[in-house]
């Protein structure tokens, strides 16, 4: 199996920008960064970045990682894309316990 990441232009006019992916872990250390220029034609869509799925397993634990997708056009417009490699149930997210700090005011 492989994760495909399509860019989809479904504007009248050409689409220039940045393409960003990141994988990272819940703590936020990324793990790996690729970015690249593309362009999309208007009203097209293409494959932009493709990663086997099997390589991924090997390499990270899909439990505790993520992919993030960042696309900055030319004109300066951002979108942003999360794709979790497990279902929710199986994410293994840090549970931070909440810290509390009572204090009297003075009237």
């Amino acid at each position: 199996a492989t994760l495909t990441i399509v860019g989809v232009n479904d504007s009248n006019a050409s689409s220039v920008g940045k393409l960003e992916v990141t994988i990272k872990d819940f703590n936020g250390k990324v793990l790996q960064r690729q970015s690249d220029q593309i362009s999309l034609k208007q009203n097209d869509s293409k494959a932009l970045y493709t990663l086997p799925l099997q390589e991924l397993r090997q390499k990270y634990d899909t439990s505790t990682t993520y992919i993030q997708m960042d696309y900055v056009e030319s004109t300066g417009k951002k979108i942003t894309n999360a794709y979790f490699f497990t279902k929710p149930m199986y994410l293994k997210i840090n549970k931070e316990k909440p810290t509390f700090q009572i204090s009297k005011e003075n009237d």
